[in-house]
């Protein structure tokens, strides 16, 4: 707690801003009650100061800052001069620890959030759950590769030159979509017959394999999981929900 300056306030009027929070604070009959209501009380006897109870004047709840940096909710009346203190078992962020002082205590409750229901994930957007975020950028990496020597090989005039002279036959089959249809595992046609395009062919090849190959096992799990939506990473984003 804070160190103790103040003893008697003789009778002098202290302003608290709160919010009605069951089980901790109930303002009903006029006077605070629950686990923060009764607290106030005994801090104000023991004191001996006259309490005034306020709710926030703008806004709700413990307070944020809204989009001008003004801050609203129980601590916003602090931060306006409206309130001595505020009394809402509010949790210490780094948001609020940077402009208030916070009293602190060693007691400690375990917490449930209730919160609604989370939106289950559609089976089309469970087809990508068996990649994370880099696998899928190093997918499309890949495939943009393919896309970018395709097209090398059709509008290049430095290609041209080294297909005549090493004698290379132009495919009458798309690059990009032959190299589609290997990936998704469909039968092959034919193989090149130049060593050097028949090695990177078969390396293309074993690529797509280990990927399907990983996909496939991985694709089992995730349609069987029930995912769901991303709710709330931290303590923030509930606070900023309105929890």
């Amino acid at each position: 707690m804070f160190p103790l300056k103040l003893q008697n306030f003789h009778t002098c009027q202290v302003i608290v801003s709160t919010f009605i929070q069951v089980p901790y604070m109930s303002l009903k009959t006029g006077i605070p009650r629950g686990a923060d209501g009764d607290l106030l009380v005994l801090i104000g006897e023991a004191l001996n100061a006259t309490l005034k109870v306020m709710t926030p004047y703008k806004g709700d709840g413990w307070g944020m800052p809204d989009k001008d940096g003004n801050w609203i909710g129980s601590l916003g009346d602090i931060y306006n001069d409206l309130a001595n203190f505020s009394m809402t078992s509010g949790a210490i962020t780094l948001t609020r620890f940077k402009t208030f002082h916070m009293s602190k205590d060693y007691n400690s409750i375990n917490m449930v959030w209730v919160t609604h229901p989370a939106i289950p994930l559609p089976s089309w957007q469970k087809l990508l759950r068996p990649f994370q975020m880099k696998a899928r950028i190093s997918l499309a990496v890949s495939f943009l590769l393919v896309v970018v020597v395709a097209l090398f090989a059709r509008f290049s005039d430095i290609w041209v030159k080294i297909r005549q002279k090493m004698a290379f036959a132009r495919r009458r089959t798309c690059v990009v979509f032959y190299s589609w249809t290997i990936c998704m595992g469909m039968p092959i046609t034919s193989l090149p017959s130049k060593p050097a395009i028949l090695t990177a062919f078969l390396l293309w090849l074993f690529y797509c394999f280990m990927i399907r190959t990983f996909y496939q096992a991985s694709l089992i799990h995730a349609m069987k999981d029930n995912s769901n939506y991303p709710e709330f990473e931290d303590l923030e984003d509930i606070l900023n929900s309105g929890y």
